[in-house]
């Protein structure tokens, strides 16, 4: 099992089936990859917390207007 941080908090594990063990450099792709994903996700999410308050934003003007 790898557990993948971010900031120095762990946010995900992943489990690997034993073989892959025996490659360091394929374990540490998949991790790479994995936190790619993660961070990706996360970027995802920040953006449209951003856009949902942009809208909520423009319809206060425009109820103000």
């Amino acid at each position: 099992m790898t557990i993948l941080e971010h900031q120095g908090r762990p946010v995900a594990a992943l489990l690997h089936d034993p073989a892959v063990l025996d490659d360091p450099g394929l374990v540490q792709g998949v991790a790479s990859a994995a936190q790619l994903a993660a961070a990706n996700a996360r970027l995802r999410a920040e953006v449209q917390v951003q856009v949902e308050e942009l809208a909520a934003s423009r319809r206060r003007l425009l109820e103000a207007a």
